[in-house]
C-alpha cells in the first residue's frame, strides 16, 4: 500500500496531521510527520522521504495503541456498506451511501455525495462507527 492511501486510512479511522514538515538536516532532505488523535494519543514520523515517515508512525501505531486494529475492524466493516451512483443534476459523479445488513438497505446518505470520494469518506465514516458501536455492545 502506498503511503499516501495509508495516510488517507489513518484520517479516515480519526487521526489527523498536526504537523508536516519538509527540511534540510546537513544538506539531506527530511521530512517528518505528527498524526493526532482525538482520544488524546499522537504517533510522529520521520526520515528521507514521506514513505518511511508514514510507514514509522504507522510502526508505532502498532506497537504503542491498538488504532491499528482499530482500523484493520474499520476496514472488515465495509462488508455491511454498499456505494451506488445516483443521478442528482449537476453532480455527474454523485454517490449514495448505504448501510447493508442481510437483505435491509439504508441510505445514511439522503441527500446524496457530491463525488465517489466524497462517498468513500462517508463510507470510512460509517465503518467507525460500526466499530463503535460493537465495541460499546460488549
Amino acid at each position: 500500500m502506498d503511503w499516501y492511501r495509508l495516510l488517507s486510512r489513518f484520517r479516515a479511522n480519526g487521526w489527523m496531521v498536526a504537523i508536516h514538515n519538509d527540511y534540510k538536516l546537513n544538506g539531506t532532505p527530511m521530512t517528518f510527520w505528527l498524526l493526532t488523535h482525538p482520544s488524546g494519543r499522537f504517533v510522529k514520523g520521520e526520515g528521507e522521504t514521506d514513505e518511511i515517515a508514514i510507514l514509522e508512525c504507522q510502526a508505532q501505531m502498532k506497537n504503542r495503541f491498538e488504532g491499528y486494529l482499530a482500523m484493520t475492524d474499520a476496514a472488515a466493516m465495509q462488508k455491511y456498506t454498499l456505494i451506488l451512483p445516483v443521478v442528482m443534476e449537476g453532480f455527474p459523479d454523485a454517490h449514495h451511501v448505504f448501510l447493508q445488513v442481510m437483505n435491509q438497505r439504508f441510505c445514511v446518505s439522503p441527500h446524496g455525495c457530491d463525488t465517489l470520494e466524497d462517498a468513500k469518506w462517508l463510507q470510512d465514516q460509517l465503518c467507525i462507527a460500526l466499530v463503535k458501536i460493537v465495541g460499546d455492545s460488549k
